[in-house]
């Protein structure tokens, strides 16, 4: 190929099955037949290889001038956005066709706002073909240097649109006279009884495409037409399976689903009718392909396709209506369908040149694409607009949580940042309004981004309970990299979590561009602050603040420790059990006052050594005091038979450790802390559970709301018994 020719390289979303790949193959095959450009074609997303029919002639006819930016899910959007503009580069195109607006390219397949802008942006002229009904043209923050609409349709709908405009629809081709000489050898090859008069439908299986119906219908003419036989031919992809697979356990004798075929022309070829019971599609080239071979065709006359009226034999929103139509037409009228235009094909080939060359004749002072406002939307605990560039209308936006409006802002102004005050995660959706009328809306994700978490607490119960939400974030948001900002990272296995894609920062070292915070956030007035917590936090576990902030499903999950802390053991003659008294306030203590002494002095009783983990000793008696290092304490958990605490860090770093836990606590209930390996002691005989009802003061030590200088202060506690904390460890250890 001549070194001299202008280069088309052809953007496309995917190559997975449906009109838009058809139309990309017979565009590609036109435009070879020219010989007037080189062409090469760029798969985005190569979402499947099951379903490759059209993919697999491009790859043949293309060559080493096919370039896929990679497979589903293999790579994050920073590296595919990398692998497109090196592609684009190393061909150094004249021209960039895209089908679909970018905009509009689904989560699979997402492009950032920046790489369309450098898409549009470079020297080469931009071209766009919009393949669906549903994408608006409001929606549009850049404008191609010319479109190419495959439907009459699009010219209404971007009227407002600054670019040229070219309706280039997919070529009709007389295949008639090759039909009659080859349609005996096609029904032989598939298998069709030449008695009876064979309805085709062709699509992927759809509620859109509406198969359910064509099925009834053949079930209709089951007894009143026994002479038909339907046959569906098309994908059945498993994100549809909802709506196919029902379909599939009651289908009329009648009916043959053929699945995806790469020889849907001999179908053509083979079939009398054609049948197309679609109630959205935008211009179905499996009309145009059934008209080309001349089948009488069914199908609602929806606005999208009004030139194909002729041609199409209506149904409408009636289903009896249609069958008995269709069993008319096949049964007591003439087969025959009308006969298809001479040429088409040709006309499809010089309307594509003509319109590319069209392009490449303009002057780059003549290209229409422009910004016509610029946004960027930071994550800081929720959206944060940055409104960069507008223009002089008056502009404001709203922020919705499905269908409620949750803030609005003022006239917005350029250079400033918008955000509401809920900090609790969200699927915002931003409607931004231009003089009144809407403009866009903006569906912020974090989608192959990366995000930072950054624990807002440096307390170890806190810490050790978030940190094992991390690992469901990633799935949940389709998030590139987890960074973790907390004061204690080095409580972590950092290689194990790097599996994960999750990453330990320290509290000084700098966030990523977005970030998420992660805490309990309150004021004695105002316990729960409902823009900072879903719900209320105190009656939820203390894992789940973290979930709820997170929009994550709660599981009690542990962390992965550092491998210091899992694989320190304590060599002991004798068996222990470890305990830890001490706490940050005295409503957390277990107030009875011998409690403690007692339970010591049972265990030496009975051969049981016990070892104190608390940093700040104690004047207990019989016990070993542990070193103020976490690995001395986590050698003695890990090797102890129980631990037994209270409502404090110590019993969380024994939890994720994997101990069998003994909870003191009558300060807070059940639901706060963790619940698996735990054994709670508790006396609901007497006033508990005030972390739930009432609002912890961190600066008065002696808090307690209901009875603090009364004789019943912390009466939750200093009413469990020591034998009562016995039995429970005698029944512990029993059952081990």
């Amino acid at each position: 190929m001549s070194s001299s020719l202008k280069k088309i390289v052809y953007l496309a979303p995917h190559l997975s099955t449906g009109g838009m790949p058809q139309f990309v193959l017979k565009r590609i095959q036109a435009m070879l037949r020219l010989n007037e450009f080189e062409i090469h074609l760029i798969e985005y997303t190569q979402y499947s290889t099951k379903y490759v029919v059209q993919r697999d002639q491009l790859v043949s006819i293309l060559g080493d001038r096919f370039h896929s930016l990679g497979y589903l899910h293999s790579m994050n959007q920073a590296e595919r956005t990398k692998n497109l503009k090196e592609t684009l580069k190393q061909i150094n195109p004249d021209i960039v066709h895209i089908d679909e607006a970018p905009e509009s390219f689904d989560s699979f397949n997402k492009m950032s706002a920046n790489t369309q802008k450098w898409l549009y942006s470079q020297k080469w002229k931009t071209v766009e073909t919009n393949h669906n009904i549903w994408f608006e043209a409001k929606n549009k923050r850049l404008d191609p240097d010319q479109y190419q609409f495959c439907t009459p349709f699009h010219l209404e709908t971007f009227e407002t649109r600054l670019s040229d405009k070219h309706v280039i629809q997919y070529p009709i081709e007389d295949i008639v006279k090759a039909k009659e000489l080859a349609k005996s050898d096609a029904m032989d090859a598939l298998g069709f009884d030449p008695s009876k008069t064979h309805v085709l439908n062709v699509g992927l299986w759809t509620s859109g495409k509406n198969q359910s119906e064509g099925i009834e219908i053949a079930r209709m003419a089951a007894t009143k037409a026994p002479n038909l036989q339907f046959h569906f031919v098309g994908n059945q992809a498993e994100n549809f399976q909802d709506y196919w697979k029902p379909l599939m356990d009651n289908l009329p004798p009648n009916v043959k689903v053929w699945g995806e075929r790469s020889d849907v022309s001999q179908f053509m070829i083979a079939a009398d009718a054609f049948m197309f019971n679609s109630n959205w599609e935008c211009s179905p080239l499996a009309l145009r392909e059934a008209h080309s071979y001349g089948l009488k065709t069914f199908s609602r006359q929806l606005d999208q396709y009004k030139d194909m009226f002729p041609f199409i034999i209506p149904f409408s929103e009636d289903l009896s209506a249609n069958a008995s139509t269709l069993i008319k037409e096949l049964t007591e009228l003439d087969i025959k369908g009308e006969n298809p235009p001479t040429g088409d094909f040709a006309r499809f080939t010089q309307q594509l040149n003509d319109a590319y060359h069209a392009t490449l004749n303009k002057s780059t002072s003549e290209r229409s694409h422009h910004v016509e406002v610029d946004f960027d939307v930071q994550w800081i605990s929720g959206p944060r607009l940055h409104v960069k560039q507008l223009d002089g209308a008056i502009w404001r936006a709203e922020y919705w949580d499905d269908t409620d409006l949750v803030w609005s802002t003022a006239e917005m102004k350029e250079e400033h940042w918008y955000q509401p005050s809920r900090k609790w995660w969200t699927d915002w959706r931003i409607k931004i309004y231009r003089d009144g009328q809407l403009y866009t809306e903006i569906l912020p994700d974090l989608i192959g981004q990366d995000l930072t978490v950054e624990f807002g607490s440096s307390s170890l119960g806190d810490t050790l309970s978030f940190m094992g939400q991390m690992t469901m974030i990633r799935e949940r948001h389709s998030i590139d990299r987890v960074f973790v900002k907390c004061h204690k990272p080095w409580l972590f296995d950092w290689d194990k979590y790097a599996e994960h894609k999750i990453y330990l920062l320290a509290w000084d070292q700098p966030s990523t561009y977005h970030s998420q915070s992660v805490g309990v956030y309150y004021t004695q007035d105002k316990p729960w602050n409902q823009h900072e917590h879903k719900y209320d936090w105190r009656q939820v576990p203390l894992g789940k603040i973290a979930a709820d902030r997170l929009d994550l499903k709660y599981l009690e999950t542990r962390p992965f420790m550092a491998p210091e802390f899992i694989e320190a053991k304590t060599k002991s003659k004798r068996a222990h059990i470890c305990i830890a008294t001490q706490s940050t306030a005295q409503a957390k203590y277990w107030n009875h006052p011998t409690g403690w002494q007692d339970v010591i002095d049972w265990c030496n009783k009975n051969n049981i050594d016990v070892h104190h983990a608390s940093k700040e000793g104690t004047k207990l008696k019989g016990i070993k005091q542990l070193p103020e290092a976490l690995e001395s304490v986590a050698a003695s958990i890990n090797t102890a038979k129980v631990f037994i605490g209270i409502s404090s860090g110590l019993s969380w770093f024994a939890w994720a450790l994997g101990a069998e836990v003994i909870m003191i606590s009558g300060f807070t209930d059940e639901y706060v802390e963790f619940e698996e390996k735990c054994t709670r002691i508790i006396n609901k005989q007497k006033c508990h559970g005030c972390w739930g009802w009432d609002v912890f003061d961190k600066g008065d030590w002696n808090w307690c709301p209901s009875w603090k200088g009364t004789h019943r202060q912390f009466e939750c506690s200093k009413e469990i018994t020591p034998l009562a904390v016995i039995g429970t460890l005698e029944s512990v250890l029993d059952a081990l």
